[in-house]
């Protein structure tokens, strides 16, 4: 080179050889790696939960390693791949920590649906966070091709066929491009047994959660959790699945119930009204032993939880309302299913053509099934979910009769919700199944009410923890009347209520401080007819709710309710690896006596039936699905 010759400069610009430019990409691409994933790790909150484990987060960084450099391959410049990867990053994390603060939940492959519904996410976040995080992202995006311009001037282009190294550049373009085909062929087959990516995480020490999917992610890496997260069959087949094997479990089962059905009103539930409402954020503020109020919130609720209720164990902290509503619905225990799933309905319910449910059930025996949600009707595919479990019709907030909020910009009340369910039964000439998932006391809490409940003491977050108490105690006072409403109706009619998760404002230290009491939810049975009586069955597991809504009338229980009771009363609620019993213990799986395990593999054999397996038992255990 002449002393009068321009000297390359930039990220593209190494010494002219080709092994010195390839040498070059890898070195800059491993540390744009490391930067990406410490970023992504940032959003994720990192010192909450579970610390990042090194081995787990190693081969995060080695995964976006070979994605970038799979880019420099289709590219064929290292800066244009640094600007695509730079950007998808800031992106990521930009919108994994809005999730995070406002659900304290990752984001999951599964969120993309929301894509489909912006406005959902400006309700969520709010106008200004959006705004400034759609300028932030343009303004890197500006920012990164300054530098990538200022970076490459004068730089000397790659070299082209018939020059000197082409062949190899060409090589490792192809080489690069095919490393990242590859991985993304093996990363979508990440939760199926022996997969290779898999085997990596697993032999650098990650640890997978069924229970806590924000675990997963701070443990091992956003691209850990990630992958971990990416769809798959929801169980296992179980060993001894067949039709035989079914035929056993529910000639067994139905023998039980015929016993224990004996002198129960066969008639009880034909000509009932039945109520399901899960209310949103409903947590038991009294559970929380770092928290005094001034006032109980929930003076109603809690004395109908003492005439025929308790506490519900929430799967997560924060977040779960679908999987809370999904279990009730079914009968099906999240714990019993792989630990990657966390939304059954996006996950695999939208794709059967049916599934089984209370709805298919009672609309089977001549109930007008309806479901209301006062909120946007794409929420976790609920249009087509809803359908899938039988509902007749499906009331969204542009189709309810009254949509008052307690707040200018609020969601709909409670007090709105609950008129809409009166309607609905007030205007159905048979008996009806009426489920409603509220919305009142969703996130975020800030500022809602002018006076919030007085906090006395808490681990942290006090002003948001009145907010959000001021809205439990609105709630308490709507279920009252709506109850009275309910009396006032003369049909018969039952009512399961119970909450789906405590919201996630309480910190770290707070969390880890109350461990499962931040599960505990309340709920209740109530009845404006003469009936059976529902006996405390200590801390409750979500898929044993239903048979206490029979019992509360007095009804027979089909053979698959006794088998959830028998669960709920000898096991408690399963968790994975772990089972938590009724007193509120937690114990491992293994732990369990003969017949505990026992229950365990009937109920496992008989979900995995139930939901992607044939279907052999559904008629003798429940009923015959849809005509």
């Amino acid at each position: 080179m002449s002393a009068t010759s321009p000297r390359p400069t930039g990220l593209d610009a190494a010494p002219r050889g080709v092994g010195a430019r390839i040498g070059w990409a890898l070195v800059v691409t491993a540390a744009a790696a490391v930067i990406c994933d410490l970023t992504l790790a940032l959003s994720l909150r990192l010192g909450g939960q579970a610390p990042l484990k090194p081995g787990p987060a190693l081969v995060g960084m080695g995964v976006t390693w070979i994605l970038l450099l799979a880019l420099v391959g289709l590219t064929g410049r290292v800066r244009r791949a640094l600007v695509v990867g730079f950007l998808l990053v800031a992106f990521l994390a930009v919108v994994n920590a809005a999730r995070m603060d406002v659900l304290q939940s990752p984001l999951v492959p599964s969120d993309v649906a929301y894509l489909r519904t912006p406005g959902f996410l400006v309700e969520m976040v709010g106008a200004r966070a959006v705004v400034l995080g759609v300028v932030g992202l343009l303004l890197l995006l500006a920012l990164l091709l300054w530098l990538a311009r200022v970076a490459g001037r004068d730089r000397p282009p790659p070299p082209r066929r018939g020059e000197r190294g082409a062949a190899t550049w060409i090589a490792f373009r192809g080489a690069t491009a095919l490393a990242g085909v590859a991985l993304v062929w093996s990363a979508a087959g990440f939760n199926t047994p022996g997969n290779a990516l898999r085997s990596v995480y697993d032999a650098a020490g990650a640890q997978w959660l069924s229970w806590s999917p924000t675990t997963n992610y701070q443990g091992n890496g956003f691209i850990g959790g990630a992958l971990f997260s990416l769809p798959a069959e929801p169980m296992e087949r179980p060993p001894g699945y067949s039709a035989q094997r079914m035929a056993e479990v529910a000639e067994k089962w139905a023998a039980v119930a015929e016993e224990r059905n004996r002198g129960r009103d066969a008639t009880a539930l034909a000509r009932t009204n039945v109520v399901v409402v899960l209310s949103e954020s409903m947590g038991d503020p009294a559970a929380l032993e770092g928290l005094q109020l001034a006032e109980d919130p929930l003076p109603t609720v809690h004395g109908l939880m003492q005439e025929g209720g308790g506490q519900m164990l929430a799967p997560h902290y924060g977040t779960g309302t679908s999987l809370m509503e999904f279990s009730v619905l079914t009968g099906q225990s999240a714990g019993l299913f792989g630990p990657h799933i966390v939304s059954p309905y996006q996950q695999f319910v939208a794709d059967q053509e049916d599934y089984p449910s209370l709805v298919g059930w009672l609309g089977s025996l001549g109930h007008r099934t309806v479901a209301v949600h006062p909120f946007r009707p794409e929420l976790y595919a609920r249009t087509e979910v809803y359908e899938r479990l039988g509902f007749d019709a499906f009331v969204d907030k542009e189709h309810m009769h009254r949509t008052e909020a307690l707040v200018p910009g609020g969601f709909v009340s409670d007090a709105s919700a609950y008129d809409e369910v009166v309607r609905q039964l007030e205007e159905s000439a048979t008996p009806g199944l009426v489920h409603l998932v509220s919305m009142q006391n969703h996130v975020p809490f800030s500022g809602l009410y002018d006076d919030p409940v007085e906090v006395d003491r808490a681990s942290c977050c006090a002003a948001e923890v009145g907010q959000w108490a001021r809205g439990l105690a609105r709630t308490d006072a709507a279920v009252a009347d709506f109850l009275a409403d309910l009396e006032e109706l003369d049909e018969p009619t039952v009512v399961l209520h119970f909450g789906d998760h405590f919201p996630g404002i309480f910190d770290t230290a707070g969390v880890k401080a109350e461990g499962l009491n931040l599960h505990r939810t309340p709920w209740f049975v109530w009845s404006n007819v003469e009936g059976g009586v529902v006996d405390d069955p200590g801390l409750l597991s979500p898929a044993a709710a239903l048979p206490a809504v029979l019992e509360r009338l007095g009804a027979p229980l089909p053979p698959y309710l006794h088998l959830l009771e028998a669960v709920q009363d000898e096991v408690g609620t399963i968790r994975g690896d772990t089972v938590v019993t009724p007193q509120g213990r937690e114990v491992p799986l293994d732990s369990l006596d003969r017949e505990q395990r026992e229950l365990v593999e009937e109920a496992r054999l008989v979900q995995y039936d139930f939901s992607v397996g044939e279907r052999y038992a559904l008629a003798q255990l429940w009923y015959s699905g849809r005509d």
